[in-house]
């Protein structure tokens, strides 16, 4: 049986790693001292892990509480503006240029109440990101997207009664809108560089049935979308209609 001395190399290099683990620098350690050593070294490893675990887990649900907490406050704002302009109105509602893509940032559909005149006026919103309902507005749709930077309407939502021969003016911009719903009445989007799709979007939503109806569009608009066949083609399926191009 080997003898074991308290100088021992072996286990002097160990009791100096247990030691340095247990921030203990001031003896040497004697082989029959290193056990608790051991057992302290190891606690002092949990407790500096569980420190740390608890520290990382309290930073991510910081983060985690306040990115909750933006979403909650983003919708009750929302949730107040579109409870207000169903209620009332939505006229000017978003005009002007203090309204951009970063401000505007809506988390449901818009209704709006009885009018939606200038509802986008000279804003720099390019995109309505939601849809808008206007079905409630009859003829108060004027100049909803006039002089704006819009260039994207997700969905406009109407009805037979609405009228939106000026829904339109001045929307030098708007490329991209999809119709649902039923056009009743005259439409003129001269101003719109409309895609072959978003036209063909206004044109589906023409009604088959009213009568001394006109839709205008952008002759440049058209061109770029439809040969002559194909736009003749097109018309043809809304026989009711008298169409114009601007």
């Amino acid at each position: 049986m080997a003898i074991v001395r308290t100088d021992d190399t072996h286990y002097q290099a160990i009791a100096d790693e247990i030691r340095l683990q247990r921030g203990n620098d001031n003896s040497k350690w004697l082989p029959e001292t290193m056990p608790i050593g051991i057992s302290t070294a190891c606690m002092n490893q949990y407790n500096t892990g569980f420190s740390e675990g608890r520290e990382d887990g309290f930073n991510e649900g910081m983060v985690a509480g306040k990115v909750e907490g933006k979403r909650d406050e983003h919708d009750r704002f929302w949730n107040t503006i579109r409870a207000n302009i169903k209620k009332s109105a939505a006229a000017q509602a978003f005009a002007y240029y203090g309204w951009n893509d970063d401000i505007f940032d809506p988390n449901g559909t818009l209704h709006c109440g009885w009018s939606a005149n200038q509802m986008f006026y000279r804003s720099h919103i390019t995109d309505t990101k939601v849809p808008i309902d206007i079905t409630g507005c009859g003829s108060n749709g004027a100049s909803i997207f006039s002089g704006s930077d819009i260039h994207t309407v997700y969905e406009l939502i109407v009805t037979e009664t609405n009228v939106l021969k000026d829904t339109f003016a001045g929307a030098a911009h708007l490329a991209n809108i999809t119709i649902s719903g039923v056009i009743g009445n005259s439409i003129n989007t001269q101003w719109c560089p409309l895609t072959a799709d978003s036209i063909r979007s206004v044109m589906n939503a023409l009604s088959a049935t009213a009568t001394g109806c006109a839709a205008t569009f952008n002759k440049a608009a058209k061109e770029a979308a439809f040969t002559d066949d194909e736009w003749a083609a097109l018309i043809a399926t809304k026989p009711n209609w008298t169409f114009a191009l601007v």
